[in-house]
């Protein structure tokens, strides 16, 4: 166990962005960005990620004992002081929470955000399932073909690309949305125009963060097997081992891109050597490595 976590605290000297910048890959231009809240022996830790979707590589993970839109923007500035070249973000897709957002727009001067067109939905199917409940309180089930027209007003809105077919759209949401807790939904939708249309400006922009979440579920599984709340320092380093070897480890036979890694989608070069190996000459040769810290 003490050498695995000396292993551990070895790979994560580096974080994924110096280990993709040292093998030439070029920094994205639009991302993916969000947050896991973990638990750890009942206490609470935080790791923000970014995330290019196009490649399914981690350039960004840190790891906080506390979150606020201060301490976001804090951990995005010391991934965009590690290189002049990671400035240039220009997009990202994020969920719903304000803090991120504020802090990805202090952090990216005129960046573009796309909210997830995936957590609008789970919203709405949150508060559906509320506003069903009220209807079989009241004597008036509502019908199955009521409930899949819903859904489907809901998408039509949020997959319009023009204003004018969202406002379009908006204006076709059936009578339910006019009554609580479904007038909620509406609203978002009419206060969040911008953010939910904003893909239609770039189509590097994706319209969901599902693939970050999926790369989020297995972290969370390595945390809850562990079971053990770090240190700032030893923290860090544990998920930064994480990102570089998720960003190295070769898809399985069966997959889409099976045989190659997220880094070498992105055009790093292995050299032929086990990807462990090529790290540990990286290391080994970083004479100017910059705390972490």
């Amino acid at each position: 166990m003490l050498r695995q976590h000396r292993l551990v605290q070895w790979l994560g000297q580096l974080s994924p962005a110096q280990l993709n910048l040292a093998l030439g890959v070029e920094p994205p231009q639009t991302i993916i960005e969000d947050e896991k809240h973990a638990t750890e022996c009942g206490q609470k830790s935080y790791i923000p990620l970014v995330y290019a979707p196009k490649e399914a590589l981690i350039w960004w993970v840190d790891y906080l004992h506390g979150v606020s839109e201060a301490e976001l923007t804090a951990s995005l500035e010391r991934f965009k002081a590690i290189s002049d070249r990671l400035a240039d973000i220009t997009g990202a897709t994020v969920d719903g929470w304000e803090a991120a957002q504020n802090a990805l727009r202090a952090t990216f001067e005129g960046i573009t955000l796309v909210e997830c067109h995936f957590h609008a939905l789970l919203k709405l199917g949150q508060h559906l399932a509320t506003y069903k409940r009220q209807r079989e309180q009241a004597g008036q089930p509502l019908s199955e073909a009521d409930e899949t027209n819903i859904r489907a007003a809901f998408w039509r809105v949020l997959k319009a690309t023009t204003p004018d077919q969202y406002q379009q759209a908006l204006d076709q949401l059936p009578e339910a949305f006019d009554q609580a807790p479904l007038a909620s939904r509406k609203q978002s939708l009419v206060e969040k125009q911008a953010l939910f249309q904003a893909w239609t400006s770039d189509d590097r922009l994706v319209v969901v963060t599902t693939a970050l979440d999926q790369c989020l579920k297995f972290l969370n599984r390595k945390l809850d097997n562990m079971q053990t709340f770090h240190s700032q320092q030893s923290g860090l380093a544990t998920v930064n081992a994480w990102a570089i070897t998720s960003n190295c480890w070769r898809f399985l036979k069966g997959a889409k891109r099976a045989g190659l890694s997220p880094l070498e989608l992105a055009g790093a070069d292995f050299l032929g050597i086990p990807w462990l190996q090529l790290v540990n000459l990286l290391l080994s040769a970083w004479a100017s490595l910059k705390p972490l810290t």
